[in-house]
């Protein structure tokens, strides 16, 4: 069992009633000796929690004077002997109140993380809205004082469960969507799970671009997507395939599209980027002979897929079917030719066995 601050509400005569922030009068002290053990348990609890809340906010007061003085912290409502006793002498008690006490832990601790995300969006919000104060990343600037400050404590911590025998989910970075919304084309190489999850732990390490965004003419970070290519290896458009393998292209399909749900202003259900993309990449996964046509379906796919955002096009069966075709017939043309060329460099093919082939083939 723990040790219990047992503490005292009798404070010394010559304390300031007015620094007391619960037991400001015998009336308030009587009141809350009155209470249940089980109450005072939860009372000292939450005051211990407050305190430590106002300790931090003494002591980031004292590292930057500029803050409002934190707040004095409120004294422990006293238990007396007897109900110690009862605490010490009932282990199933106590481990009943212990783990309520954990559950108001865990809800405090999520309570403080969402706090903390409130406070990041709106440090970015007034950073959007005052782009010239933003701290410039080039290194020609002094770093203001306010990015300094507990620059020694790392981001709220939140456990996520593991969960064996199934994929774990994907987590795109902000920055992405921030990049995909300022139309800068993101090489669909990047949508790898391999390539997702070195953004995630690496991307920071590269320079994020100041981008001046066309619909709120305010500047915004975006990321460096020719440079992040070039340090993770991802191939670049004029490659026939975006230099993905196959099984690597349906990888990447498979997370763009949950990426574009995450994008689309209706989510999932959206038309205007979750359902294109869903009806895009089936198109070519429901055709059977799918994965030996890949290299000459991959640069339609491509095109297709930058035509949407170049002009906004929606989804064309026939358009897609259009392409469909061509890459059949590149793929006959380009099989036919290679046969040929095993026929001609077979040792023992002559010009006669030869001519007498490609009559049949053309007949």
């Amino acid at each position: 069992m723990p040790l219990w601050n047992r503490g005292s509400s009798k404070r010394a005569e010559d304390f300031l009633p007015d620094q007391r922030r619960t037991h400001k009068n015998d009336e308030i002290s009587g009141m809350l000796q009155n209470l249940s053990l089980d109450e005072k348990i939860k009372f000292n609890h939450n005051i211990e929690v407050n305190n430590n809340r106002r300790r931090r906010a003494h002591l980031a007061h004292a590292l930057d004077p500029s803050k409002e003085d934190g707040s004095p912290t409120a004294s422990l409502i006293t238990i007396e002997d007897n109900e110690y006793q009862t605490i010490r002498k009932s282990p199933e008690w106590w481990a009943m109140k212990a783990n309520e006490q954990d559950e108001k832990e865990k809800e405090l601790r999520e309570r403080e993380r969402r706090e903390w995300e409130r406070e990041q969006v709106e440090r970015r919000q007034v950073n959007r809205e005052n782009p010239d104060d933003v701290e410039d990343t080039s290194g020609s600037q002094p770093v203001p004082q306010a990015s300094k400050k507990n620059s020694k404590r790392a981001a709220p911590f939140s456990e996520e469960k593991r969960t064996h025998g199934q994929a774990q989910p994907i987590v795109f970075p902000q920055y992405l969507f921030v990049t995909a919304n300022a139309k800068i084309h993101i090489p669909l190489g990047l949508f790898t799970t391999k390539n997702l999850k070195r953004l995630c732990v690496e991307g920071n390490a590269i320079a994020p671009k100041t981008h001046r965004n066309i619909s709120s003419n305010q500047k915004e970070y975006i990321l460096d997507i020719s440079k992040i290519c070039d340090a993770f290896g991802i191939t670049d458009s004029k490659h026939p395939t975006e230099g993905l393998s196959y099984v690597e292209f349906m990888d990447a399909a498979t997370n763009f599209y949950n990426f574009q749900c995450e994008r689309d202003p209706d989510g999932p259900e959206g038309k205007g980027y979750a359902e294109f993309t869903r009806k895009h990449f089936e198109f070519f996964q429901h055709q059977t002979e799918s994965p030996e046509l890949y290299d000459f379906w991959k640069k339609h796919e491509f095109d297709l897929r930058v035509e949407k955002e170049a002009h906004n096009f929606g989804y064309d069966e026939a358009e897609y079917m259009r392409r469909w075709q061509i890459a059949q017939r590149d793929f006959a043309i380009d099989k036919s030719t290679k046969e040929s060329m095993a026929l001609v460099e077979a040792p023992g093919m002559n010009s006669f066995y030869f001519q007498h082939y490609m009559r049949e083939k053309k007949l």
